[in-house]
C-alpha cells in the first residue's frame, strides 16, 4: 500500500537512507486447489505460467495508474461467476473485495424466463445486447422474438440483484459512497447495470461508466486489438505478466508433483515443506534402552541411533540445502531404525585382570567369576587367550 522511513511516507525505498524503513501491504492468500486447477488446464492446453495476479489487480493496473489513485476510485470487474472489485484512495489500493455473483446470474434469469437452456440464453442475452433483438425457441418448442425493451424489464429483478450486491459490497469495504465507479469485464454489458449501481450508491449517472481497452495508456492503436470491456483484464493480465513475470518450477517429491513459485533461489528443503514432509519424522528410531542390574546397582544402557533418511535428486544423494531446478527428481527414503544395545561383559566391567598368588610356593592364579542371570559365564579364556597366566604379575 505504501512505504515509510522513519515513519515519514514515501513513494519509493530505492536509494533512500534512514533508519527504519516499513511497508504496509494488503496480501491476498490462494486456497492451493485454486492454482492446482489454473496449472492443470495450463497443461492441458501446452502451455507455461508466466505470471499469476488477482483479475482486479491487474484491470486496476493499467486503467488506474498511481497518479489517480489519490481518489477514492472503485473498479468492478463483472465476469461470468464472480464480481471482483478494486478500490484506491490517497496515492494506493485501499481494499480488494468479491462478490460471488456476476454475468451468470443474468443468463439463469434469462433462461427462466424464457424457459431456454443455459447456453442458449447466454447467445441470447449476447445477442440481444449486441443487436437490439433475437429469435428464440423454448424448450416446448415455441419461437418468439424478444426485443430489448421488453428483454430488459423481464430481467430487471435480476439486473437490480446484481447491482445491490455489487453496491453493498462497495460500502461495506469503502464505509462510504466512493467519487466513481468503472465497470469491466463481459458483465458491465448489462444492460441498465451502470444506472442501477448508481442509483444504489447514490452516485450521479456520469460517475459509474463502463470501460474497454481504448482507455488504457500503455497500448498502441491497432486493427488488431479487441475492443469492449470484457478484455481489459486479460491484457491487464498481459501487461503485468510482462513487467512483473514470476518464475515458476515444478518438481517431482518421490513421484508426487510440486509446484513452486521462485521468488528466491529454492532448495530441496522448501520442496520438501511444500509437500508436507517433516524430515524429522524420516529419521530412523533409536534402537530400544535395555535395563540391567551390575552387582545391585541398575545401569540403562541406550539403543543405537537411528540412521538419517536418505535424499536424492535426479538419483544421485543429496541434501536439503542442494538448489533445485525445473523438472529434478526429489526422492527420499527414511532412515533404517537404530539397533537395540549388544554389550559384552567386558566392554561392560572392563579390563579385569586375574590375581596371581602363591600357596606353598606354588602358582595359584584367582580368576574373576561371571554370573549372568545366576549362570556362569567363562568369558576369562576369551579374553586372556590359550596361555591366561602370560599375563599374570606374580606377586608373593
Amino acid at each position: 500500500m505504501h512505504y515509510q522511513i522513519d515513519n515519514q511516507q514515501i513513494g519509493s525505498l530505492i536509494d533512500q537512507r534512514g533508519d527504519e524503513a516499513t511497508v504496509e501491504i494488503i496480501a491476498t492468500f490462494l486456497p492451493r486447489v485454486v492454482v492446482e486447477s489454473l496449472l492443470a488446464a495450463l497443461t492441458r492446453a501446452n502451455l507455461q505460467m508466466e505470471a499469476l495476479t488477482l483479475e482486479p489487480i491487474a484491470a486496476i493496473h493499467v486503467l488506474i495508474p498511481e497518479s489517480m489513485r489519490r481518489l477514492n476510485v472503485v473498479l468492478v470487474d463483472i465476469g461470468a461467476g464472480t464480481s471482483d472489485i478494486a478500490i484506491t484512495n490517497q496515492g494506493t489500493i485501499v481494499a480488494y473485495g468479491m462478490v460471488p455473483l456476476a454475468g451468470d446470474e443474468i443468463t439463469e434469469a434469462v433462461s427462466d424466463q424464457y424457459l431456454l437452456d443455459f447456453s442458449i440464453a447466454e447467445k441470447t442475452k449476447r445477442s440481444i445486447v449486441n443487436n437490439g433483438e433475437a429469435v428464440v425457441k423454448d424448450i416446448l418448442g415455441f419461437e418468439s422474438t424478444i426485443n430489448y425493451d421488453t428483454f430488459v424489464n423481464d430481467i430487471s429483478t435480476a439486473i437490480d440483484y446484481l447491482a445491490s450486491q455489487v453496491a453493498e459490497e462497495i460500502l461495506r469495504l469503502n464505509s462510504h459512497p466512493p467519487k466513481a465507479v468503472m465497470l469491466v469485464g463481459g458483465g458491465s454489458l448489462t444492460p441498465n447495470i451502470t444506472s442501477t449501481i448508481a442509483e444504489k450508491l447514490q452516485l450521479p449517472v456520469n460517475r459509474v461508466a463502463v470501460r474497454g481497452i481504448d482507455n488504457i495508456d500503455q497500448l498502441s492503436s491497432s486493427e488488431n486489438l479487441p475492443i469492449g470491456p470484457e478484455f481489459v483484464t486479460p491484457i491487464g493480465i498481459a501487461i503485468s505478466a510482462n513487467q512483473h513475470p514470476v518464475q515458476y518450477v515444478s518438481v517431482s517429491v518421490n513421484n508426487s508433483t510440486i509446484r513452486l513459485f521462485e521468488l528466491r533461489k529454492l532448495t530441496v528443503g522448501d520442496c520438501l515443506i511444500q509437500a508436507g514432509i517433516d524430515i524429522k519424522k524420516w529419521y530412523g528410531k533409536p534402537g530400544i534402552a535395555s535395563m540391567i542390574t551390575v552387582n545391585g546397582k541398575e545401569i540403562t544402557i541406550p539403543g543405537q541411533y537411528g540412521q538419517p533418511p536418505e535424499i536424492q535428486v535426479n538419483e544421485f544423494l543429496s541434501s536439503v540445502d542442494k538448489p533445485i531446478t525445473d523438472g529434478d527428481q526429489i526422492s527420499i527414503r527414511k532412515g533404517e531404525d537404530g539397533d537395540s544395545p549388544y554389550v559384552t561383559i567386558e566392554e561392560l566391567l572392563g579390563d579385569i585382570r586375574p590375581i596371581a598368588i602363591y600357596v606353598n610356593d606354588q602358582l595359584r592364579p584367582l580368576y574373576p567369576i561371571y554370573k549372568v542371570n545366576q549362570q556362569r559365564q567363562n568369558v576369562y579364556a576369551k579374553r586372556w587367550g590359550q596361555d591366561p597366566m602370560a599375563s599374570i604379575l606374580p606377586c608373593r
